[in-house]
């Protein structure tokens, strides 16, 4: 559903279903919220706060997010009149993810929200949606198992209710896109290593700053070869993307040849892979 498509009255019910289930969960007018400065854990802190909650942000700091965007977070955060404590959560080993193949997320959310409820004084939220029901997301197992509570999912916002309602709120930058973290550039049954996870914080920070770029892209890794996939809502010409690559050369002459690939559905996540995977089992 398009976000121009939502009306009004749809998303003044949304926002009260939402303000029910924040009263319900919040004890002594208290709640944590799992932060990571995407829109979801923004709007959640965000309209939290607004209906008169005391709410703390957790942000987890590990490999697995580049410092830039755990920056970002913490900027947003205080634009908001919120501040956020910052946590590091020990990660599985690289061979643990490894070996959890197309579970990898599931692995890894786990061990991290399982320390991040050791850290909360206050029931714990994460910024799950009701359009997270509808794709691939093995973490959401490891956090309903956990109990860890999903307001905005259990009231029934999807991603385009979310963004509707964050631009009629005044939350700033309401179509900010999706930035999943680091280990989902990696194919499954891959071993993140500190190296390449270096040069991916360090090539999206430098990517992230042009501007025939803004709609979007994810720097991937098949085994050693770097891959960029660039979203086609970029609508950049020819010239432009040969320009890109040969500023990545110039400028991380550590990557080597980097392939890039235009993508019409961008995604978060080898999903090709996992289809092709799935299919194979059927």
């Amino acid at each position: 559903m398009a976000v121009n498509m939502i009306q009004n009255e749809e998303i003044e019910r949304a926002l009260q279903r939402l303000r029910n289930v924040l009263k319900n969960t919040a004890e002594n007018n208290r709640l944590c919220i799992a932060y990571s400065g995407g829109l979801d854990s923004r709007f959640l802190a965000f309209f939290a706060s607004k209906c008169g909650l005391e709410v703390e942000l957790l942000h987890a700091s590990a490999a697995h997010v580049s410092p830039t965007e755990s920056q970002n977070a913490a900027d947003r955060a205080q634009a908001m009149g919120l501040t956020v404590r910052v946590v590091h959560p020990p990660l599985p080993s690289p061979e643990a993810l490894a070996a959890a193949g197309r579970n990898r997320c599931y692995v890894c959310k786990r061990s991290i929200f399982s320390f991040l409820q050791k850290q909360s004084p206050a029931p714990l939220c994460d910024g799950s949606n009701a359009s997270d029901a509808l794709v691939f997301r093995p973490g959401s197992r490891a956090i309903k198992e956990l109990g860890v509570h999903t307001p905005l999912a259990d009231a029934g916002l999807t991603k385009p209710m979310i963004r509707a309602a964050a631009a009629r709120l005044g939350l700033p930058d309401p179509q900010q896109p999706a930035r999943p973290c680091l280990l989902t550039r990696f194919d499954y049954g891959d071993a993140p290593d500190a190296r390449r996870l270096r040069l991916t914080q360090q090539v999206e920070d430098f990517l992230s700053e042009l501007p025939e770029l803004k709609a979007g892209f994810r720097l991937r890794w098949l085994g050693d070869q770097p891959l960029l996939h660039v979203a086609s809502a970029n609508r950049f010409s020819s010239e432009e993307l040969g320009g890109i690559q040969t500023r990545l050369t110039e400028s991380f002459p550590e990557l080597g040849s980097v392939h890039i690939e235009v993508m019409d559905n961008l995604s978060g996540w080898f999903d090709r892979r996992l289809k092709a995977a799935i299919n194979s089992e059927e």
